[in-house]
């Protein structure tokens, strides 16, 4: 994708999209909390969610508070800020008006991406790339 973004032929545009339950919804917030102590954290952290979604799975306790704070803790960020923040729930309706809003675009899974409105499947990056291609070869003839 950096080819694109990068030369600001495209715009990425990254949502949370935490519908299948609570604990998704406390997982993307674990995200946001990474974030607001180093915007960088936030990709570390989203990483470490997707690599840790399935031992224990989602919603049987894959991402309980514990563990969000245990994940925090291995990537070295400041734990009682960490805590602190998802005491709050600071980001949760952030993150509902996120979920809610994909939704109602048509949006059922992740990954899932929009172009112009227009919703893709993802199958591959060389799909994806053929799409924006296609996009952006109509937008150049207009």
């Amino acid at each position: 994708m950096s080819d694109y973004i990068e030369t600001g032929l495209v715009y990425l545009e990254y949502r949370d999209f935490a519908h299948i339950g609570e604990e998704t919804i406390r997982a993307a917030e674990g995200a946001a909390c990474a974030a607001e102590q180093d915007p960088d954290a936030y990709w570390d952290y989203n990483e470490t969610l997707y690599q840790n979604q399935h031992t224990p799975p989602v919603n049987s306790g894959g991402y309980s508070d514990s563990r969000l704070i245990q994940m925090a803790e291995e990537l070295g960020l400041d734990v009682e800020a960490f805590e602190s923040c998802m005491d709050d729930e600071t980001y949760r309706d952030q993150i509902e008006d996120s979920t809610e809003e994909a939704q109602d675009t048509g949006i059922a899974s992740t990954p899932q991406f929009q172009i112009n409105g227009r919703i893709v499947e993802w199958e591959s990056y060389e799909q994806l790339a053929a799409e924006i291609d296609a996009e952006l070869e109509e937008a150049s003839d207009d």
